[in-house]
């Protein structure tokens, strides 16, 4: 494969590693794939701060707001199904208008 990239073409005298790619060869680096590494690093995060150590402030805010167990886990609940609920939402707002316009509204939305 790497063969075909570095390949010369007929009549240049630019050497492989500093011609860039034509439509018909392959680019030697794809951003998509830096983009799926910045989404999984920020949904490792996100669930890191989020969802895996709820748990661990369950007992003690409980006791500080006079709530039981059975309340953070009806809190949690509602909270996966706001965002289950808003997603057909934001998809298409994000798709049509971009993201530099959704994060701001969204962001003033929930203060």
């Amino acid at each position: 494969m790497i063969h075909t990239i570095l390949r010369p073409v007929a009549g240049s005298t630019v050497p492989p590693s500093k011609r860039r790619p034509t439509e018909d060869e392959p680019s030697r680096f794809f951003y998509g794939w830096v983009i799926v590494a910045v989404m999984a690093i920020a949904s490792a995060g996100n669930m890191a701060k989020g969802t895996l150590n709820f748990g661990l402030f369950v007992k003690p805010m409980g006791d500080d707001l006079g709530l039981g167990r059975a309340a953070f886990g009806w809190a949690q609940t509602a909270r996966r199904g706001a965002g289950a609920l808003s997603s057909p939402i934001a998809g298409p707002l994000i798709d049509r208008f971009g993201s530099r316009v959704i994060l701001p509204v969204a962001a003033t939305m929930t203060g």
